[in-house]
């Protein structure tokens, strides 16, 4: 064989092994996409509504610190020991947290979802009907004048 037919056929053959690499990250790709959507789903149904928005924002920061912290420990046991030694010990802690899940599960029982209501309710001076329509809100505050001028704001309005 001649030189440009060893090389197309050298090139076939390493692309050809690129082909179940791509299948297999796709798949990956998807199940993660699957798992961080299952995941503030759940998140989600287990907070109550008034503190919804900050636990969901707390767990996405935790958990994209611990991917990053993961991330940055296999790379320097992988630096230290080398790339087999760390996969072999990172195929090792995912199979024994599997099993510890078995015999560790969670509790199923109910969580108390209900509103945190310890401030007093607010005094309105009419019956309230869902039918009225929109509704102004006034505030209205009183300011000392000697604790603007302190503060160094005009009085002026």
């Amino acid at each position: 064989m001649s030189w440009p037919y060893r090389q197309r056929d050298t090139r076939w053959r390493q692309s050809a092994g690129y082909v179940p690499v791509a299948a297999v990250l796709v798949i990956g790709g998807g199940a993660w996409i699957s798992f961080i959507s299952l995941f503030n789903v759940q998140v989600l149904n287990q907070t109550p509504d008034w503190a919804r928005a900050r636990v969901l924002a707390i767990s996405m920061l935790v958990f994209q610190g611990a991917v990053a912290a993961g991330s940055a420990t296999w790379g320097a046991v992988a630096a230290r020991a080398g790339l087999g030694t760390a996969l072999l010990w990172a195929g090792i802690g995912t199979l024994l947290s599997t099993a510890l899940g078995l015999f560790l599960r969670l509790p199923d029982q109910g969580i108390d979802l209900t509103s945190w209501n310890h401030w007093r309710l607010p005094a309105v001076s009419e019956a309230i009907s869902d039918v009225v329509g929109p509704v102004l809100v006034t505030v209205r505050t009183t300011r000392q004048e000697s604790t603007l001028r302190l503060l160094g704001w005009s009085c002026a309005y």
